[in-house]
């Protein structure tokens, strides 16, 4: 799987998924709840998600 996160994502996607992973399981994982702890908006958020 790593080898694959490695070809797909680009570094803001690689970064993003890096920093959810370092979230507790029971965090609010929505758009929502990343915009809350990030500097980007939703739509910044939605464009790295995609």
């Amino acid at each position: 799987m790593n080898e694959r996160i490695i070809d797909i994502y680009d570094y803001k996607a690689k970064g993003l998924l890096s920093f959810m992973f370092s979230l507790p399981e029971n965090w609010d994982y929505s758009m929502n709840g990343l915009v809350n702890v990030s500097k980007e908006n939703i739509k910044e958020i939605r464009t790295i998600l995609q």
